[in-house]
């Protein structure tokens, strides 16, 4: 069991160095551009980057975060009751947020088909915007394994105790 939650971490580790990647990008093309607007040449499509960067900054963020448990989390009463119940608290919490996120990840890879079928790009760059929405779609999906190998561990523990 600790040989797969190691790959899962190093996994979301690398996805989450991309997304460490997207968020300097943003932050050198929104710093470039505003020296730029100084000298009255601002970079066009920066708005259409820096929305296409945001996106794979955060979906690709969510699976680091979840694996490292860096998210919010009200303990102060689940901290008060049994192991056996906070685990099993734990695997509802991790089932409920799988399902949202596995329909997430479903209606975005919809989405991302049918942009790719209707051409559908940026306003200003004339970038494709599918292959973004299928970042998400990736971003999503991979917080979806997290999300079943923490369930899957906590009714586990549940079972054990």
């Amino acid at each position: 069991m600790v040989r797969q939650e190691q790959i899962l971490f190093r996994a979301a580790q690398a996805v989450n160095w991309v997304a460490a990647g997207a968020v300097t990008s943003m932050m050198l093309l929104v710093s470039a551009d505003v020296v730029l607007r100084f000298f009255r040449s601002p970079i066009p499509g920066a708005y259409d980057l820096v929305g296409f960067l945001a996106t794979l900054a955060v979906s690709l963020s969510l699976s680091y975060t979840t694996v490292t448990k860096s998210h919010i989390a009200v303990e102060f009463l689940v901290e008060k009751l049994p192991r056996k119940i906070r685990h099993a608290i734990d695997a509802l919490n991790s089932l409920v947020a799988f399902i949202l996120f596995l329909i997430i990840t479903w209606q975005t890879a919809l989405y991302s088909l049918y942009m790719r079928s209707t051409g559908e790009v940026s306003m200003t760059l004339k970038i494709p915007v599918y292959p973004f929405v299928l970042g998400l779609t990736v971003g999503c999906g991979f917080l979806c394994v997290i999300l079943a190998f923490q369930f899957y561990t906590s009714v586990r523990r549940v079972a054990k105790l």
